[in-house]
């Protein structure tokens, strides 16, 4: 995969030896989708990925801290240990 930076701060990607697998339901809604409103399959697409890449994010490091707690690997703080000497 590479990209080029335009001016206006937005990347253009391309995909050359990796690509997206979509399962024929979504890809048909997706078609349906961008006939009934007169734009392409790939806006929607750039839509999904720009409006849910946060949560995605927020979601598989959660994920990844958990299982450093749960390993031993990350510390854990009580209650108290979080709150002593922020009062003074």
């Amino acid at each position: 995969m590479s990209y080029t930076q335009h001016q206006d701060n937005k990347f253009v990607v391309l995909v050359f030896a990796d690509y997206a697998v979509i399962r024929d339901t979504i890809f048909h809604r997706l078609e349906s989708l961008a006939k009934k409103t007169g734009r392409t399959p790939t806006y929607y697409l750039r839509e999904s990925v720009e409006e849910h890449i946060e949560d995605l994010e927020d979601l598989y490091l959660a994920e990844r801290v958990l299982e450093e707690i749960r390993s031993g690997e990350e510390a854990v703080l009580s209650n108290e240990e979080f709150w002593h000497g922020l009062d003074d």
